[in-house]
């Protein structure tokens, strides 16, 4: 179940595309992999939902990249994961990256993207 009233489910992962999209506009090169994380919501401790992510894994100066979810009580989180290996990004061993709020600016994306990769 979705709780959010300000976006659709479909609205966000239009949104998470969109960060791929910056990814790869910025030198990211996308892998034949992708991994399904299954993001759970809960509301005073009950599971209210499920929804099963399947992302592309991404590479970049030899690291790899995934983009995610985070489901706050207010309003979702993008966040972008990372693994020094293939290996551990297909078995789901990825560190987060700060994760940052849905509704920011494209330009705003464009430097959580740049600041996610480590392009300064």
């Amino acid at each position: 179940m979705w709780t959010y009233e300000d976006i659709t489910r479909e609205e966000f992962e239009k949104r998470k595309d969109y960060v791929e999209k910056v990814m790869v506009e910025l030198g990211a090169v996308p892998t034949e992999h992708a991994a399904s994380v299954k993001v759970s919501t809960y509301a005073n401790n009950q599971l209210i939902g499920e929804h099963t992510s399947n992302r592309t894994i991404y590479i970049y100066q030899e690291e790899y990249y995934r983009v995610c979810e985070m489901l706050y009580k207010d309003k979702p989180f993008i966040v972008i994961e990372f693994a020094e290996s293939l290996e551990r990004a297909l078995s789901n061993c990825m560190e987060d990256i700060d994760p940052f709020p849905h509704d920011l600016s494209d330009n705003e994306i464009v430097k959580e993207v740049k600041c996610s990769l480590g392009i300064y």
